[in-house]
């Protein structure tokens, strides 16, 4: 089973927080319970207290990142990722900002970046928390789920064999191999172990929503409101 649950996503804009356990917005009563990446859609569930309930789309591009909460038992799953040889440092932003491995990730959050890894056309930062802060403590870590439109560029390393590989298939022309329907339907069961679930939230600590936002993006120098929670 997956156990990545997201717990916020962010607006491209970054004018608005969606994050679970906070109101649906502003002038709701309708909390939200839990967020499911499915296929290009964000869909956020929230409902009040009555059981009026509440579904929120949100359609690429217009959500630039994912911030997804796991055990620490998951950690060695996701480390572990395949990455050919190759070796992402670093992934820059459209909001400038950079999440460089072996650093502090961008904003307030009390992590660090430990690996940096492609999933089809999104980019997965997985982090590890500072020692004695709260996700440290309830046994948690943070991955990020940079969007498709949300990136602009990606840094890796790699051994000259790998390097000279790479540069060869993309040289090389792909023959189409036709697949029947068998392995169609088999493919589309498998889930990338990387991606997060869209198991109810409630079985998340309840420290979760206390994750602080995502930073402002950066214009001309000057920091931009904070995104409303």
């Amino acid at each position: 089973m997956n156990e990545m649950q997201i717990a916020v996503a962010v607006l491209a804009d970054a004018k608005s927080v969606y994050k679970v356990g906070n109101p649906l917005n502003e002038s709701s009563s309708a909390i939200v319970e839990r967020i499911i990446l499915d296929g290009n859609n964000i869909e956020v569930f929230a409902r009040t207290q009555a059981n009026k309930c509440h579904r929120k789309s949100l359609v690429l591009p217009s959500v630039s990142m994912l911030v997804s909460l796991a055990p620490k038992s998951f950690l060695s799953t996701l480390m572990s990722q395949m990455d050919n040889g190759e070796r992402i440092t670093a992934v820059h932003t459209t909001d400038g900002q950079s999440w460089e491995l072996n650093v502090k990730a961008p904003g307030e959050f009390p992590v660090t970046i430990a690996k940096i890894y492609q999933d089809d056309d999104m980019v997965q930062v997985v982090t590890i928390p500072d020692p004695g802060c709260d996700l440290d403590t309830a046994g948690l870590f943070l991955v990020f789920t940079l969007m498709p439109f949300s990136f602009l560029s990606l840094d890796a390393e790699s051994p000259l064999d790998v390097w000279l590989s790479m540069q060869q298939q993309m040289l090389t022309p792909e023959e189409e191999e036709e697949e029947d329907e068998d392995d169609d339907d088999d493919s589309e069961d498998e889930e990338v172990a990387s991606r997060p679930s869209s198991a109810p939230a409630a079985v998340l600590p309840s420290m979760m929503p206390n994750i602080p936002p995502p930073p402002p993006p950066v214009t001309n120098g000057a920091a931009q409101p904070n995104p409303t929670e």
